[in-house]
């Protein structure tokens, strides 16, 4: 997908559904995203928004909000605890093939893994079963581990 590895590693949520992308995982770009990689969620908050002048600060309030949708469900996540700690890779309706790598089941802080519609082949790598915060794992075929 990348020409040459990727470097993302604050990246929480990746979506990059129905692009027409074409290739495959690689492993060498899935263990760039260092932040997906932890299983502690207090080190996935963002810094708090404060500006400080003159010795007097101001926190500063941002209405973050946003969707996550598959065909079975639609997630809304509207508080700031949520957006904080959402960790989501959606490359649905693409033309990704090959395997499913095993370094997909590194990605500890992953809650979300939409991959379908696209033209994988093999089995789901029983890494996954490491993957303990994962809620949604959508339209793979084969065997769950």
């Amino acid at each position: 997908m990348c020409p040459k590895p990727c470097t993302f590693s604050k990246l929480h949520i990746l979506d990059c559904s129905h692009n027409k992308f074409s290739g495959t995982l690689l492993p060498e770009m899935i263990k760039s995203w260092k932040s997906m990689m932890m299983s502690n969620t207090s080190q996935l908050g963002y810094q708090d928004n404060v500006i400080s002048l003159s010795g007097k600060s101001w926190l500063i309030y941002i209405d973050y909000a946003f969707t996550m949708s598959n065909k079975v469900f639609v997630m809304n996540y509207k508080e700031l605890q949520h957006f904080y700690y959402m960790v989501a890779i959606d490359l649905s309706s693409n033309k990704i093939s090959g395997i499913i790598p095993d370094v997909m089941g590194e990605l500890k802080s992953l809650v979300l893994l939409n991959l379908s519609n696209n033209m994988l082949s093999g089995n789901i790598p029983s890494s996954l079963q490491k993957l303990s915060n994962l809620e949604a794992l959508n339209n793979l075929s084969g065997n769950i581990p």
